[in-house]
């Protein structure tokens, strides 16, 4: 029997054959339409990336709102503790008592003010409180702080000093850099659980051309250098680079809030310097802080002794 034809009838796709992109054959150029069709597909996903990080931000800054505002709560209480530990403290020193009593005395009214250098920190992070800038020697503000590390540092780790004879004056609030170099310190207390060395230098800096490679925030002129190292695990690239962003730490859960370099960071900028982290992998790692100078140096300050053994445990 003879086959009849059916020309109305759709013919079949021959296996192993894609069909053409709408509007022409197989392997031609794409029709306006359809190249507008991607060209709406790719707003899209841009448009969509960047509402996720719009929505990123803002997590981040209620995250940041919150803190402050318990920052703010904690802060106000806490220095109404200290200022009545101080106060007994300043009678202490005024009584008649032995002479290792007086020097209790005083490393307890030591203890309060450094404590309120930190209450004002938290102040200052929730944008509560303004610093109080003024002429500061930098080698005696490094050796007064490095007499405080000691107990916190530890028996197991070596405090070493490296002082510029001559360190120009830096306009700064004294409590800001205190709480820096405090805060630096014990990271790296941290990154050294079996002993090392932590050596605080200053040195002073002249830019007069920026290069290629130079640092986003750096500018000419003259700028003092304080620089602290340690000896500990060191880091890898990838976190040396969010090294300064906030809420990121490496430390385990409850041990590390994320915020102590943050704020490093934030007082250095507030001062009109800038912050550079250097690290490698069981070498150490070095935080070097930029602080412009006010022209005038200040006079030499004689190395500090080493400091002396403490008992305290990391």
């Amino acid at each position: 029997m003879n086959t009849l034809s059916q020309p109305n009838q759709p013919s079949l796709l021959v296996p192993g054959k894609r069909a053409g992109r709408p509007g022409g054959r197989s392997g031609a150029e794409p029709t306006p339409v359809w190249a507008e069709v991607q060209a709406l597909r790719e707003r899209l996903r841009a448009e969509t990336a960047r509402r996720t990080q719009a929505e990123a931000a803002l997590q981040q800054a209620q995250k940041l709102e919150a803190t402050g505002r318990l920052a703010v709560g904690v802060a106000h209480d806490f220095s109404n503790l200290l200022t009545i530990i101080g106060g007994h403290a300043t009678l202490l020193l005024s009584a008649a008592l032995p002479p290792e009593a007086l020097e209790s005395a005083q490393d307890i009214l030591e203890a309060s003010q450094q404590a309120c250098n930190l209450t004002q920190q938290l102040l200052r992070f929730s944008r509560r409180q303004t610093v109080q800038p003024a002429e500061v020697e930098l080698n005696e503000l490094v050796t007064r702080v490095g007499r405080m590390l000691s107990p916190l540092l530890g028996a197991d780790i070596k405090l070493t000093y490296d002082l510029t004879d001559r360190c120009p004056r830096v306009f700064a609030d004294a409590g800001s850099l205190e709480q820096v170099i405090l805060n630096l310190a014990l990271n790296a207390r941290d990154a050294m659980p079996r002993g090392g060395s932590l050596a605080l230098r200053t040195a002073t800096l002249h830019v007069a051309t920026l290069g290629p490679g130079a640092h986003p925030e750096a500018r000419p002129g003259d700028f003092a250098i304080l620089a602290v190292s340690d000896t500990g695990c060191g880091m890898e690239a990838a976190v040396l680079n969010r090294v300064f962003d906030l809420f990121f730490t490496t430390k385990e859960a409850g041990k590390g809030t994320g915020l102590g370099l943050t704020i490093v960071q934030d007082i250095i900028r507030s001062h009109r310097g800038w912050i550079t982290a250097a690290s490698r992998v069981g070498e150490g790692t070095t935080f070097t802080l930029h602080l412009p100078v006010t022209g005038t140096a200040a006079a030499p300050t004689p190395t500090p002794p080493p400091p002396a053994p403490s008992s305290a445990t990391t």
